[in-house]
């Protein structure tokens, strides 16, 4: 029986599982696609990349594409960085970071349902 039920396999949805599983707590993950079959890059903030290595996606940030500047579409000038850090944010492809976090919570033995 599960402790907490979480609606949405999506990275998100995946994060929470985990999280929860780390407390001690079994999580229920319900979603349609399964946590698979996004086809698309995604933008993470530069925090993301300590939150993604406690849950044991390492390799996930090791293959992202560091963002250290971002350029205005209006524009040639550029937003800016984050202060003090070299990194913007990371850049990554959300089926290989979909495919890391359903291993992850495989591994875990995190139950997930349709």
């Amino acid at each position: 029986m599960a402790d907490v039920l979480i609606a949405g396999g999506g990275p998100a949805g995946l994060s929470a599982a985990l999280a929860v599983a780390e407390r001690g707590l079994m999580p229920l993950v319900v979603d349609p696609s399964g946590g698979r079959g996004f086809d698309r890059w995604d933008m993470l903030a530069p925090g993301a990349a300590q939150i993604m290595e406690r849950l044991g996606l390492s390799p996930v940030v090791h293959r992202a594409h560091r963002v250290t500047r971002v350029l205005s579409r209006w524009g040639p000038n550029s937003h800016g960085g984050a202060p003090d850090l070299d990194v913007y944010g990371w850049s990554i492809d959300r089926r290989d970071l979909a495919d890391a976090m359903v291993d992850r919570v495989s591994d875990n033995r995190i139950h997930t349902g349709r």
